[in-house]
């Protein structure tokens, strides 16, 4: 076995251009930082999540359908797949994969085509207990990461996002019923000043009239 460390796949993937990446969605689904996670990602691919310490395996390769993975971040080679990767890549073989550099150069070009979903072992959070097993035993983890757990740093991100989304739905209704309550009070004020308007006698309104005026002056001089 041809361990590679946290910290050297982390170099690795720097040399491989990660840190060129800058596609806001793949970089937020990565909490703590993708070079980080990525590097968890090889340790769960190739490695051993309960013992993150001991590394990433160079040459490790499942042959078992439908799998045909190689090296670090146990890039899948299978039928169409490899030949397309093959020619995508400039690889000679599929065994060119257990080259780390080489490894990690593909690693990056999936993840910026595909992103972090590409590997089962991100999907289902064992890249995460990595990175939780390796904060745990000392390792320089990003200091992003909630001071317990990876996975409580993920749930309060949600969180305070559906907190806020909630936040701003109340503001928003509060601010529409206001107005509305204002409209309905103005609208009730016109009403009740029509219904005022409407009490006076319509003999007295009359009078006030022209016709009125000299129907009453016609009464006083007979």
């Amino acid at each position: 076995m041809a361990s590679v460390s946290f910290e050297q796949l982390q170099q690795l993937l720097k040399n491989a251009g990660i840190d060129k990446l800058n596609n806001p969605v793949i970089v937020g689904s990565m909490v703590g930082g993708v070079t980080q996670n990525m590097a968890a990602i090889a340790i769960a691919e190739s490695g051993d999540v309960n013992h993150p310490e001991k590394g990433a395996n160079s040459q490790a390769h499942n042959p078992n359908p439908p799998d045909n993975s190689y090296g670090l971040w146990q890039i899948n080679m299978i039928g169409n797949l490899g030949a397309q990767r093959r020619k995508e890549y400039n690889l000679p073989n599929n065994e060119a994969l257990f080259d780390p550099a080489t490894n990690a150069r593909v690693a990056v070009g999936i993840l910026r085509t595909q992103g972090p979903n590409a590997w089962s072992t991100f999907k289902n959070g064992k890249s995460k207990d990595a990175l939780r097993n390796l904060k745990k035993g000392g390792a320089q983890v990003d200091a992003n990461y909630s001071i317990s757990e990876v996975g409580e740093s993920a749930t309060n991100t949600v969180t305070g996002g559906i907190t806020g989304a909630v936040n701003t739905l109340s503001k928003s209704i509060f601010g529409i019923a206001l107005n509305a309550g204002v409209f309905l009070a103005a609208a009730l004020l016109l009403i009740l000043g029509i219904i005022l308007l409407m009490r006076e006698p319509i003999a007295a309104v009359a009078k006030k009239t022209v016709i009125g005026r000299t129907a009453s002056l016609a009464k006083k001089v007979a």
